[in-house]
């Protein structure tokens, strides 16, 4: 599901099985880099939707957090701000997903991230595109079931 009118009036019916929030990280920058990061943003975003895809009806897709490149802290702050508001007890698991492998350092002690390196779309042909994002999907699609399983076997053995 995503968050979008059709897709939330079904998560608002069928939240009770609806388990885990995947976020996209999104960064913009308008320095040298900008196009790097307009890369990465198009990139994580079509492995994204192709992730919930997969698991309609499992996993809420969010529209990205989008944010500045700037200081750790700045990032920290933001991101505390916003994670706060998706606590909200709905989900059982908080998947981030990101290009930018400062997330990796600055949430991943507390949240599952998913960190995958940018790959280049802009020169590709549709066809090669939605390959390249079928490779990188079903290998997120493996992490995020691995975490699945993980967390329900900790979930088990604390219940012992």
């Amino acid at each position: 599901m995503r968050w979008i009118a059709k897709d939330s009036s079904i998560f608002f019916r069928e939240k009770d099985y609806v388990d885990t929030i995947l976020i996209p990280l999104i960064p913009i920058t308008f320095k040298e880099d900008g196009t790097e990061a307009a890369n990465a943003s198009e990139f994580i975003e079509l492995v994204s939707q192709f992730i919930e895809n997969q698991f309609k009806g499992r996993i809420l897709l969010l529209p990205p957090f989008t944010y500045f490149r700037s200081t750790e802290e700045e990032l920290i702050g933001l991101n505390q701000y916003w994670v706060k508001h998706i606590e909200s007890g709905y989900f059982k698991h908080i998947i981030f997903i990101s290009s930018d492998p400062i997330w990796q350092k600055i949430i991943s002690n507390r949240y599952e991230v998913i960190w995958l390196p940018s790959i280049p779309l802009e020169h590709m042909n549709e066809t090669n595109k939605m390959k390249v994002i079928s490779n990188q999907a079903e290998q997120v699609i493996n992490i995020i079931i691995h975490y699945w399983q993980e967390k329900e076997r900790e979930n088990s053995l604390q219940k012992k």
